[in-house]
């Protein structure tokens, strides 16, 4: 989710919990129920600046457009910038990103707020070669709650996507699937969600339309 403002900071808040219920008859005393909470976020909103020189000579003198072929490369560099502090951003002076935030093994009704779930692969930077190096992939998909599997989406690095490219699952079909788009794009996917390579970080599965926020002028 992308949010617009001209503001200082974006404040979200965030339900923790389900709501509860209960079935009861008709003539039946109705009893106090399970109540989410909310708690409050807050996104603070950073300056992204640059100052490249050129002479004004070559502004005059050159044969194509300076300006424009500057500007437009700052741009990329911008875009470059940001994608790098939304993954592993510091939170000083800039966003934080996903992989700043504290993790746990443990399931979503017993982790802090802001605190991200991970699933070990069994091996210090690598898989674990038994039972089956696949497992924990198909692990880390069905840790999703099924509201969030929907939109979920793949995130990591070429190398690591390289590794995964090459893994089974116990039928012997390769768990990353690639596929080509009728515009000729080059689609891939693991368990059935887009995979895409991303240089800062790991392996990342996501719900970005309902589980992240990325606050913007």
């Amino acid at each position: 989710q992308v949010l617009f403002g001209a503001v200082a900071e974006h404040a979200a808040a965030v339900k923790r919990g389900d709501a509860g219920f209960s079935w009861a008859g008709e003539t039946q005393t109705r009893t106090e129920t399970d109540t989410p909470t909310i708690n409050r976020i807050s996104i603070a909103l950073h300056e992204l600046s640059a100052m490249p020189k050129v002479s004004q000579r070559l502004l005059d003198t050159a044969s194509f457009d300076v300006e424009g072929w500057l500007t437009g490369y700052v741009a990329d560099r911008f875009a470059r910038a940001e994608a790098t502090a939304f993954v592993s951003g510091s939170g000083l002076n800039r966003p934080k990103g996903f992989l700043s935030y504290s993790t746990a093994s443990t399931a979503d009704d017993s982790r802090a707020v802001e605190t991200l779930q991970y699933r070990a692969t069994g091996a210090d930077g690598a898989f674990a070669a038994s039972p089956n190096a696949a497992d924990a992939l198909v692990k880390l998909f069905y840790d999703l709650q099924a509201q969030y599997m929907v939109n979920a989406s793949w995130m990591m690095k070429n190398s690591t996507m390289a590794d995964v490219a090459v893994l089974k699952d116990g039928d012997g079909a390769f768990l990353l699937r690639e596929m080509l788009n009728g515009d000729g794009t080059l689609v891939r996917t693991i368990m059935g969600r887009p995979a895409y390579a991303a240089d800062d970080n790991g392996i990342v599965l996501v719900d970005f339309i309902n589980s992240a926020r990325v606050a913007g002028l």
